[in-house]
């Protein structure tokens, strides 16, 4: 059938979650979106696009640079993928292409870093940047966080194994992966909070703002995502809004009302929405720890001084 442009009017302002649901009711459960969030509706520069993974959950995030703003200037809410043939494309030589995908499957499963990655995902990565001194600490003020081991991945590991449920340790993000470094991050009862809790944001909204707790670094993540924001650009800015006196290190109800100022639009949260270089120069914050005015994952040397 091609291209064709359908009204949304009734998306306007959802949240990526709920959108999500509404997209899969209408166009089906077999289809591929990426969507933004109100984040992308108000063209802050943090906003992402987010695209539903295997289990219709909007967590996959094309991020950094502004993409969803660039969709909301254009009012597109989705971009909804649907192949009614359901015709995949061919394989030249299926003989060849089998041998050559079991080769690389067991070269992947026997190697010590990829079972790593399988038992603890990225957020294993928390105890490695940590111990080499990158570990974004305080708005980048330290390489190292004295409350790392509680949000390492190890931790999470016992932690999501403790409550059951709906946690999952290892999860994989699209069908055939075979790394499954992706997890579902469940509560005390093993409900859902978010999936997939990654290093990047237990670095940038977790030790970088002070949090030593995997529940609320995971709540955090939830409200960002719905937005559709960039947890990281979102994590070095509240770094740099505590820096500003706007809130206290290790605060994470308070980091919540930050994320809610965004959410509701107003001054202060378009600032925060619009990345940690936007903030830092508003609030004239001397450490701005951003490269081409966008947060980074990890400490770099030299970035305890840097500036916006």
């Amino acid at each position: 059938m091609g291209p064709r442009f359908e009204q949304a009017d009734d998306l306007a302002g959802q949240g990526v979650y709920e959108a999500a649901i509404n997209l899969v009711k209408r166009y089906g459960d077999k289809v591929a979106i990426a969507l933004i969030g109100p984040g992308g509706e108000m063209g802050l520069a943090a906003a992402g696009i987010q695209n539903i993974d295997k289990d219709r959950i909007p967590s996959r995030i094309a991020a950094r640079g502004g993409l969803g703003a660039v969709m909301g200037s254009k009012r597109l809410k989705a971009i909804i993928f649907d192949s009614h043939d359901g015709q995949k494309p061919a394989i030249a030589d299926p003989a060849r292409f089998k041998k050559a995908q079991q080769t690389f499957n067991q070269a992947l499963a026997g190697h010590p870093v990829v079972n790593s990655f399988t038992d603890y995902g990225t957020a294993g990565m928390t105890s490695i940047t940590n111990a080499f001194g990158c570990l974004p600490t305080r708005n980048f003020s330290s390489g190292q966080f004295e409350g790392a081991d509680r949000i390492s991945g190890e931790t999470m590991r016992e932690l999501l194994l403790g409550r059951g449920g709906e946690s999952k340790t290892t999860h994989a993000c699209m069908a055939g992966c075979t790394i499954r470094c992706s997890n579902v991050f469940g509560d005390a009862e093993g409900h859902t909070i978010v999936s997939p809790l990654e290093y990047e944001t237990i670095g940038l909204m977790g030790s970088n703002l002070g949090i030593d707790d995997l529940d609320m670094i995971a709540r955090l993540n939830w409200q960002v995502n719905d937005l559709g924001l960039d947890s990281i650009e979102i994590g070095g800015t509240l770094g740099v809004a505590a820096e500003a006196g706007l809130m206290e290190f290790g605060n994470g109800e308070q980091a919540l009302k930050l994320i809610e100022e965004i959410r509701s639009g107003s001054a202060l949260g378009r600032v925060l929405g619009n990345g940690a270089g936007i903030t830092g120069r508003v609030f004239n914050v001397r450490r701005v720890p951003v490269v081409k005015i966008k947060s980074y994952p990890l400490m770099t040397r030299g970035q305890s001084r840097a500036r916006a």
